[in-house]
């Protein structure tokens, strides 16, 4: 059982690795957003001004990255920073009592006990996740960000001195 317990451990630690990723990208992806609409504003204004000779155009350049910057509240990444940010901070929450909880398993501790422990630890994840993902989806097919929150997993519990003295320090895939 308490293997069990461990590979939800893994499995929960993998995900806020996940989401921190995610979280990093829309990051990443709101900031050219604002950059690239500002860059556009106002270099197309500094040449309009210097170069009078098409008009139309940096007025046409203008007027699409102010179209973009009133679009972009209503685009999934603000949602997705916001949503992400506070999930990780009540997540980290709950990962840090599993954690606990697991390293306080002494050999006297009934498989019901931890059992029991697993599936609460389930049921706030779950609560969690539908709290602040009811609205909107991940992005689950994403192979960079799986793979680097695999090796973020990996890396964390090859350095956990317990999980070691116990064999769970195996890869996972």
């Amino acid at each position: 059982m308490e293997g069990r317990f461990w590979t939800l451990l893994t499995q929960k630690k993998y995900e806020m690795f996940f989401y921190d990723e995610h979280l990093q990208k829309c990051i990443f992806i709101e900031r050219c957003i604002n950059i690239g609409t500002a860059l556009m504003s106002a270099g197309s204004l500094s040449v309009w001004l210097i170069n009078n000779d098409h008009p139309k155009i940096y007025a046409t350049i203008i007027v699409i990255s102010e179209m973009v910057r009133i679009i972009q509240p209503h685009l999934p990444y603000q949602d997705r920073i916001r949503e992400l940010r506070e999930a990780l901070n009540r997540l980290d929450i709950i990962y840090g009592d599993m954690e606990n909880t697991f390293f306080s398993f002494i050999e006297d501790t009934t498989d019901d006990e931890i059992n029991n422990k697993y599936v609460e630890y389930e049921r706030k994840w779950l609560d969690c996740n539908e709290r602040y993902f009811k609205n909107d989806s991940l992005p689950l097919d994403d192979e960079k960000i799986n793979n680097k929150a695999k090796e973020r997993r990996n890396a964390y519990f090859k350095n956990l001195k317990i999980g070691v003295e116990r064999g769970y320090d195996k890869e996972q895939s």
